[in-house]
């Protein structure tokens, strides 16, 4: 997927490095990675695996609000294909979520199929 127009940068979000979990890393989800810096972000980031290096979810891509940041409404949105090559919105939740990201998904699921991913860990 290209960027959109709007430039973002992570700021205070981690939760993409707490929510889901990552093999690569032998992180289970909904647990701090351990290479997460007590001031945020990846405390060895040019020794981090291909699946972080890789991923940016579509807030950071410039979709939606600036409100509505993952870690503030408890939910990390990404488009997925699935294995008929339909687009999907997949939908991280956090143990908690917020009415905003429930209305974000709402809205989402009349355009397109929306997976819900509450990852256990």
């Amino acid at each position: 997927m290209t960027a959109l127009s709007v430039a973002r940068s992570c700021g205070p979000c981690n939760i993409c490095c707490t929510l889901p979990s990552i093999s690569e890393l032998s992180k289970p989800a909904h647990t701090p990675c351990d290479r997460l810096a007590p001031a945020g972000g990846c405390g060895s980031y040019s020794e981090r695996p291909q699946t972080c290096q890789k991923y940016a979810c579509l807030w950071l891509r410039g979709l939606f609000l600036d409100s509505d940041r993952p870690d503030l409404i408890g939910a990390i949105f990404e488009y997925w294909e699935d294995a008929e090559a339909e687009q999907v919105l997949r939908a991280r939740l956090a143990k908690r979520v917020t009415d905003r990201a429930l209305i974000l998904i709402a809205a989402f699921s009349m355009r397109l199929p929306v997976a819900i991913l509450e990852e256990t860990g």
